[in-house]
């Protein structure tokens, strides 16, 4: 497969994990379980469903529970509790791939900590951007789970947000 170039990609640091900052704002909420209110009953009536979509499952495509979740116009993409793969579907809720690159080469990842879909520029498939917490790296998948390229960071990435095709922000710590 010839390699894609990836357009330059701004990262934001929004948040520097590990550091002590002071809370200058001066309203405090505080919380307490006597004060929260306990609500059972069906999930529409909490929340504004527009459609419940089941997820095919298959071998391959079941999952211990979900870790982050994000949906484009190119499907359903989210980590798997049970192990440190990523599940694609398709917006129907058909089972698309999974991308399972455990290792420390090129395209292999230590451990996820966050994924996101970016936005195509030429309303082609959207791509997948994945943090490697441990690896320091941002890793770029096509739609279809294949590896386009990765980018090589000197901190600890959480949680890649993609704002744009060309912008993404990521939370950096230790």
């Amino acid at each position: 497969m010839k390699p894609r170039t990836i357009p330059p990609i701004l990262l934001i640091l929004l948040t520097l994990t590990g550091c002590q900052s002071k809370n200058t704002s001066p309203e405090v909420i505080s919380l307490h379980p006597s004060n929260l209110e306990i609500f059972s009953g069906p999930l529409e009536e909490i929340l504004e469903v527009e459609k419940i979509l089941p997820l095919e499952t298959r071998p391959g495509a079941l999952t211990a529970g979900i870790w982050g979740f994000a949906q484009s116009k190119s499907g359903i993409l989210f980590r798997n509790k049970g192990n440190k793969s990523l599940l694609v579907f398709n917006e129907d809720g058909s089972f698309k791939t999974k991308i399972e690159r455990v290792g420390k080469g090129p395209g292999d990842y230590v451990e996820v900590f966050g994924q996101d879909w970016i936005p195509s520029i030429d309303n082609k498939k959207d791509e997948i951007v994945l943090s490697d917490v441990y690896g320091k790296k941002l890793l770029f998948f096509s739609a279809d789970g294949e590896f386009i390229s990765e980018v090589k960071i000197p901190f600890r990435i959480h949680q890649p947000a993609a704002l744009s095709a060309n912008l993404i922000a990521c939370n950096l710590g230790r």
